[in-house]
């Protein structure tokens, strides 16, 4: 037979997951219904997407597609960047961007760095010095180590 899909004991449930982690959860109480979630990422990539309906006797149907998402950084520029150097060490840090990064030093070449908060030899990035951070889609930004003597 035919079971409502919402009752008082069971209200019908509609449940939103991303790559397996549920992300949203509705009760919905008509059929048809429309319900949506706004689903932001930071990073773009594909992933699965899957909506499960739980009807008033607990029967489950559910449906997947893999979804393209673009990640907030894509549209953002690289801001916000330091880099101080502290006894033997040089401390890089910024904001925004798109990985993958690479980081050079105008006077030693490459530095040994990937992500924001990374921690390096003074020898790679010395005092006076200038550093750039460049990501993956070619914008970078510049500034000179700071601190030491």
């Amino acid at each position: 037979g035919t079971h409502p899909l919402s009752s008082a004991d069971f209200p019908g449930k509609l449940n939103f997951f991303v790559n397996g982690k549920q992300v949203a959860s509705y009760t919905v109480s008509s059929s048809p219904s429309t319900k949506s979630y706004k689903y932001r990422v930071a990073v773009s990539g594909s992933k699965e997407v899957r909506a499960q309906v739980i009807d008033s006797v607990l029967y489950d149907s559910s449906d997947s597609r893999t979804v393209s998402f673009s990640g907030a950084e894509n549209n953002s520029s690289i801001s916000h960047l330091s880099a101080a150097n502290h006894a033997n060490n040089t401390t890089i840090t910024w904001k925004g961007g798109a990985a993958p990064f690479t980081v050079t030093d105008d006077s030693t070449g490459s530095v040994s760095c990937s992500s924001s908060g990374c921690s390096v030899p003074k020898s790679q990035a010395p005092p006076g010095s200038t550093i750039t951070v460049t990501d993956k889609n070619g914008k970078s930004k510049s500034t000179v180590v700071s601190g030491g003597p």
